[in-house]
Parts: structure tokens; C-alpha cells; sequence
């Protein structure tokens, strides 16, 4: 099976790394190009995707999908079971722009994750979106990076 990426290339599924990132299964699809929210696993909502940089956990976050309350609860209960301490990276570099329900999404996960002793950064914030942060002095709630670890 193959599918379309973002640099418009035909590549096999085996070699893409989209996954749920409640449940860790391969997405059998780029989740920005399919209108199907949620992921055909655990039907959890596909608002991100997951990938895994040693024992860190990288969330890409997908443009127009903005997650819920319970989605949130769905994802860092996984994080807690998979990991002692959760390492997290949230990747905004596909986000042209943030809305409230966002960050406020990212403020109770960074609380939660937090809580249980476990580290939440954000990444690749692209200039707007970092003056967005700067200016409404949300650069102080979280540990704003260029990239993800090496």
C-alpha cells in the first residue's frame, strides 16, 4: 500500500511514521489528507500525530484540528501507562496560527504531564505563533524549543 506525503512522493506505509498517538498504530494514511478523524484502531481522535525519538515522545499537531477535552484525558492516561515519566514534545510547525481551545488544551496537558513528574516542550513555532505565545505570556508557562531533541 502507498499513499501521497507532503513532498507529493508515492512511499509504502511500512516506511512512514504516522501513528495514533493514543494507541501507537500505524496510520495507513497521512493524517492531514484524509477527511476521517479518528484513528481505525481505538477510535481516538486524530488531532496529532506520535513519534518516538528514543524515550522521548514527539506529537506533530495537525493544522484545523483542535482536541477535545476528552481527548487530552485519552492521551496522557496512554503516556502515563506507556512511560515512567513521560518526555513530551509538542511540534506546532504545521500551525499557521493557534486558537484558544488549543493552547488551552496544551496548558491542562503540560499541567497533567507535569503532575506526573514528566516534561512537556513545544518545538518549530513558527513566527507568528511565537509572538502569539510572547504576547499573551504563555512563552512562561512552557519550555519553548527550536527543535526536537537529537
Amino acid at each position: 500500500m502507498s499513499l501521497l506525503c507532503a513532498e507529493e512522493s508515492v512511499i509504502e506505509c511500512d516506511a512512514c511514521d504516522f501513528r495514533c498517538c493514543v494507541c501507537g498504530a500505524v496510520l495507513p494514511y497521512h493524517p492531514i489528507f484524509s477527511i476521517d478523524r479518528d484513528c481505525p484502531a481505538c477510535g481516538a481522535s486524530i488531532w496529532c500525530f506520535q513519534r518516538d525519538k528514543g524515550d522521548e515522545v514527539i506529537l506533530e499537531v495537525l493544522p484545523e484540528r483542535t482536541p477535545a477535552l476528552e481527548d487530552i484525558d485519552r492521551l496522557v492516561r496512554s503516556l502515563m501507562r506507556s512511560r515512567d515519566v513521560p518526555r513530551v514534545t509538542i511540534d506546532l510547525s504545521s500551525l499557521d496560527i493557534v486558537n484558544s481551545a488549543l493552547v488551552a488544551m496544551l496548558v491542562l496537558m503540560n499541567k497533567r504531564i507535569r503532575a506526573a513528574g514528566g516534561t512537556l516542550r513545544l518545538c518549530e513555532l513558527t513566527p507568528i505563533v511565537l509572538e502569539i505565545f510572547r504576547r499573551f505570556k504563555l512563552h512562561t508557562l512552557f519550555e519553548i524549543v527550536e527543535q526536537p531533541s537529537v
